[in-house]
């Protein structure tokens, strides 16, 4: 948690910055343009413009508008992470696999696991 401090040192034109570059970021791993984005979202191209550049803040509608058409979360804008939404695409993926491919997916992750630790 941050003391009140460090959030008094930081300027909404520095969160309205890094906003931004994060939407611009999920954009681009996602593969979509401006005007894809803005044609899933709903929204008008300008506004992912100037949101994008730090430019505008954006309103909680138009946020969750976009987190949803980039799959992502919220928090993924706010703090740089999208957990929650990882572990339920995982578990999406996971579920849709029979038993044997299951197995080679734990066994696969328990090996990885080793190697991190050694």
């Amino acid at each position: 948690m941050q003391d009140s401090n460090t959030i008094a040192a930081i300027s909404n034109e520095a969160i309205i910055r890094e906003i931004g570059r994060r939407i611009t970021d999920r954009r681009k791993a996602v593969g979509l343009s401006q005007d894809e984005l803005a044609e899933k979202a709903k929204i008008s191209k300008q506004t992912i413009s100037k949101a994008e550049n730090g430019e505008r803040e954006i309103r909680i509608v138009t946020a969750i508008k976009l987190a949803m058409a980039l799959n992502t979360s919220l928090d993924y804008f706010a703090f740089g992470s999208s957990s929650d939404i990882e572990i339920a695409r995982l578990k999406d993926k996971l579920s849709g696999l029979d038993s044997k491919q299951f197995k080679y997916v734990e066994d696969s992750l328990r090996m990885l696991h080793e190697m991190i630790e050694d």
